[in-house]
């Protein structure tokens, strides 16, 4: 089957405003980052190089879920399946992770030369970056695709759950379906806890009330996530709460936005 010319556009189109909301943003969290270490006296130094190449590795695969559940949301509306364009989403994702992230690629070497980090294989490291990035949303797509091909189960039948990986909890009751297969690792705590972080200082817009809600939300997420295993489905039903109170808040969009991205490797599209 032919992929729609319409859906493609829509979906580029997407994908494309997306990244340049990731790119300001991650402007502004590398400028926070050299702002930290120079007031700690560290900012030529290993652990300025370290903190940006780790900011600049998570922003990679937050971009390739991105990308992907634009290509999803734009293939799910037009009732297009997934299953007869991977080679044309699998390329999408190359090209955001490539030509739709330069930038990445220039904060990753002002940080060397800033640190003058000379030990390392720096464009080795930046093709690993984007190798990791492009296997997980790899994985990802065929989560999907196998969805999409396996054996429907019968209206009013009992519930069928695909589980991958560490899960708290499932939702039940008739006819329930459950997939999940998303994974929490360093990078999705980091993510998590850069965007909490930001959540809790764009509180001050919020009437006291709600601001005190959130924040206690906010806070039970990130003793969720400090933990060494932790209730996936509570992270991510509770992050999505969270977005969705701070979502009309001019000032908090960076927040937003950074919870975005942290909820796209999660697996949890938010528009």
């Amino acid at each position: 089957m032919a992929l729609s010319v319409e859906v493609a556009h829509i979906a580029r189109e997407r994908v494309a405003l997306e990244l340049a909301k990731r790119v300001e943003l991650v402007n502004n969290q590398v400028g926070d980052t050299y702002g930290l270490m120079n007031k700690r006296g560290v900012l030529i130094s290993g652990m300025t190089y370290q903190d940006v190449r780790n900011l600049v590795a998570q922003e990679y695969e937050i971009r390739a879920a991105l990308t992907w559940q634009a290509w999803r949301t734009a293939l799910a509306a037009a009732r297009a399946p997934v299953t007869d364009v991977r080679p044309v989403l699998v390329d999408e994702v190359k090209s955001a992770l490539a030509a739709g992230s330069q930038d990445l690629e220039g904060h990753y070497m002002n940080a060397v030369r800033l640190t003058n980090t000379l030990s390392v294989n720096h464009q080795q490291t930046l093709a690993a970056m984007r190798v990791s990035a492009l296997k997980r949303a790899e994985s990802d797509i065929d989560y999907a695709i196998l969805e999409a091909t396996s054996e429907r189960t019968e209206k009013g039948a009992g519930p069928t759950f695909h589980i991958h990986g560490n899960v708290g909890a499932v939702m039940t009751g008739a006819g329930a379906s459950a997939t999940v297969h998303q994974t929490f690792g360093q990078t999705e705590r980091e993510s998590i806890s850069r965007a909490l972080e930001a959540v809790k200082q764009a509180t001050a817009g919020l009437p006291e009330s709600e601001r005190v809600q959130v924040v206690e939300v906010v806070e039970a997420v990130a003793v969720e996530a400090k933990k060494d295993k932790p209730n996936l489905l509570t992270i991510r039903s509770l992050s999505a709460g969270i977005a969705t109170a701070i979502q009309t808040l001019g000032a908090a969009r960076p927040a937003y936005d950074m919870l975005k991205g942290a909820l796209a490797l999660l697996g949890i599209t938010l528009p």
